[in-house]
C-alpha cells in the first residue's frame, strides 16, 4: 500500500507535553459531561456516545502525534483505572451507560491498551480500527434506536437489529476506504475496496457478537488481526487459498451447529477464532484444533448420558468455545508476531490440555462406579466438579496422546512431544483440583440444593464453598493457561 512516515506531525517538541494536553483534554470532556447530565441538556445515551466519539477520535489519531507506544500506553492504563472505580462507585455518570449493565467505559482504554502495545508499529490499523469504533458503532446505536419498526435478532446475549448492523457494515466500509485512499493515494482502487469490505464485515460482526459493551474491546482487535491476515496473505499470493478453506472452516462449523454441538454464539465465536487460527498460523494450527473439536463433540454425542444428566447441553457457547481455546488463538497470534521455536509446542500442550480434560469428562461417563474426589477421594456425583475415575482418569491419557502426535506429525521433536503429553495431561488434572477445591458452588436456602450454578431450580443460589467469580469456564481457561506454562518450565529446565 506504499509507504507513509509516522508520526506526520509533533504538537510539542516532548510527547509529554502531548501526552498532558490529551490527558487533560479527555478529563475535561468527562467534567463536561457530567454538567449535561446534570443539567438534562440531552438524554444520557446521547451524552456517552458524543463523549464515545470525540475521545475515540483523539485516541485515533495517537499514531500520527506519537513517537512511541509509551504515552498512549499509560493514557489508557490511567483512565482503565478511573473508569474501573468510577463504574463501581457508580460515578461519572455522564459516560456510563444509564440504561443497562455495561463495562464499555473499561472495555474501551482495555482495547486501546492492547492495541497500541502489541500493534504499534501497524499505525494504520491502529487508525482504521479506532475510528471505526469512535464512529461505526455510535451510528449503529442511532440508526438501530431510531429505526421504526427495527428488525431485531440476537446472537449472544443483547438485541441488535439488522438496520444498525447494516449502518455499522457501510460506515466501516466508507471510513476504511477513505482513510486508505487519504494515507495511499495509489491507483490501486479494487484492492482498496476489497481492504474495506473485509474490514467492514469484521467490523459488524463484532458489534452484532458483543454483551455489555465488550464490542468496545474486539472491534478495534478483530479489525486489526483481520487486517493483517488479508494483507500478508495478498503479499504472499495466497488471497484465493485462505478464502477456499475459510469457507471450509465455516461448513465444518456450521455442520457442528446442525448437529446441535454449538449454539448460535458459539458458532460465530468458533468461526472467528478458526479464520483467525488458520488465516495467522496456517494448517500446523487449525489442523490440531479441529482434531481436538471433531472428536470432543463425536464422543459428547456417542456416549451414553445417564438420565440424572440429560438436562446437560452438549452445545459449546462461546464462552466455552473460548475458555477452551482463547489461549491457543493468542499463542498463534504471538507466533504470527513474534515468532518463538517454543510457541507452537506451548500451542499443542494448551489444546492437549483441552482435549485431555474433555476425553476425561466424556470417557468418565462410562465408568460403572461413582467418581472420587481428587484431593479427598469422597465419593461424588456423576458430573461434580472435582471429581475422577479410574476410566476418566485413562480416557484423560489417550486424549493426550492423541494430540501430542498431532504435534508429533507436524515435526514436532520425540522428547518435546512426551513433555507436551505429560503438561496436557497433568494440567487436566490440575483442572479437576482447581474444580473441587475453589470453583463456586452454590446452595439453595429453600430445599438446600447444591449446584454449581447460580440458579437452582428457578430459586438463586448464594455462595456455599468456592470463590465466587471461578466457574466451569474459568477453571478450563485455567487449565489451558496451566498446559503451556507447564511445558515451558519443563522445556527450561530439560534444556
Amino acid at each position: 500500500m506504499g509507504t507513509t512516515n509516522f508520526p506526520i506531525w509533533h504538537p510539542f517538541s516532548n510527547d509529554w507535553w502531548t501526552f498532558a494536553t490529551l490527558f487533560l483534554m479527555i478529563l475535561f470532556l468527562v467534567g463536561i459531561s457530567e454538567l449535561t447530565l446534570r443539567f438534562e441538556w440531552w438524554s444520557s445515551h446521547t451524552n456517552r456516545k458524543l463523549v464515545h466519539i470525540i475521545v475515540g477520535l483523539l485516541v485515533s489519531i495517537t499514531p500520527l502525534i506519537f513517537e512511541n507506544r509509551i504515552q498512549p500506553a499509560l493514557l489508557a492504563a490511567i483512565f482503565i483505572i478511573l473508569n474501573g472505580i468510577a463504574l463501581r462507585k457508580h460515578s461519572f455518570k455522564g459516560i456510563h451507560s444509564q440504561e443497562q449493565k455495561s463495562y464499555g467505559t473499561v472495555f474501551f482504554p482495555l482495547g486501546f491498551l492492547i492495541v497500541v502495545v502489541c500493534f504499534w508499529n501497524y499505525p494504520i490499523y491502529i487508525i482504521i480500527s479506532m475510528t471505526i469504533l469512535a464512529l461505526s458503532d455510535p451510528m449503529a446505536a442511532f440508526v438501530g434506536q431510531k429505526a421504526t419498526n427495527p428488525k431485531r435478532y440476537i446472537i449472544w446475549a443483547e438485541t441488535k437489529s439488522i438496520e444498525g448492523s447494516i449502518t455499522m457494515l457501510v460506515s466501516s466500509i466508507l471510513l476504511t476506504w477513505g482513510i486508505i485512499l487519504f494515507f495511499f493515494p495509489d491507483n490501486h482502487s479494487f484492492f482498496y475496496i476489497m481492504i474495506a469490505f473485509f474490514t467492514g464485515i469484521t467490523a459488524t460482526v463484532s458489534e452484532g457478537l458483543s454483551f455489555r459493551g465488550s464490542d468496545n474491546l474486539s472491534i478495534p482487535i478483530l479489525i486489526i488481526l483481520f487486517l493483517e491476515i488479508f494483507l500478508s496473505k495478498t503479499a504472499e499470493g495466497t488471497v484465493t487459498e485462505y478464502l477456499k478453506f475459510a469457507f471450509l472452516i465455516i461448513f465444518i462449523f456450521i455442520i457442528a451447529y446442525r448437529k446441535q454441538s454449538l449454539t448460535e454464539d458459539g458458532l460465530i465465536g468458533a468461526m472467528i477464532m478458526g479464520l483467525l487460527i488458520y488465516g495467522l498460523g496456517g494448517y500446523q494450527y487449525i489442523v490440531p484444533l479441529f482434531i481436538f473439536f471433531i472428536l470432543s463433540s463425536i464422543l459428547s454425542h456417542i456416549i451414553i448420558i445417564k438420565p440424572k444428566d440429560q438436562h446437560l447441553s452438549p452445545r459449546r457457547n462461546i464462552i466455552q468455545v473460548y475458555s477452551n481455546g482463547g489461549i491457543a488463538m493468542i499463542l498463534v497470534i504471538m507466533d504470527h508476531f513474534n515468532p518463538q521455536p517454543w510457541i507452537y509446542p506451548a500451542f499443542i500442550a494448551s489444546v492437549t490440555t483441552a482435549m485431555a480434560d474433555t476425553w476425561g469428562t466424556e470417557i468418565g461417563k462410562l465408568s460403572s462406579r461413582k467418581p472420587v474426589d481428587i484431593i479427598t477421594f469422597k465419593s461424588l456425583q456423576t458430573g461434580d466438579s472435582g471429581g475422577i475415575t479410574m476410566v476418566g482418569t485413562i480416557g484423560s491419557l489417550f486424549g493426550a496422546i492423541v494430540l501430542g502426535l498431532v504435534g508429533y506429525v507436524f515435526g514436532i521433536p520425540g522428547t518435546i512431544t512426551l513433555l507436551i503429553i505429560l503438561s496436557g495431561f497433568t494440567s487436566a488434572l490440575f483442572d479437576s483440583i482447581i474444580g473441587g477445591t475453589v470453583q463456586a458452588r452454590f446452595i439453595c436456602c429453600t430445599t438446600s440444593d447444591i449446584s454449581e450454578k447460580r440458579v437452582i431450580k428457578n430459586r438463586k443460589g448464594y455462595l456455599y464453598t468456592g470463590w465466587n467469580w471461578i466457574n466451569n469456564d474459568m477453571v478450563n481457561l485455567l487449565s489451558t493457561i496451566c498446559g503451556p506454562c507447564l511445558f515451558v518450565i519443563l522445556l527450561y529446565y530439560l534444556s
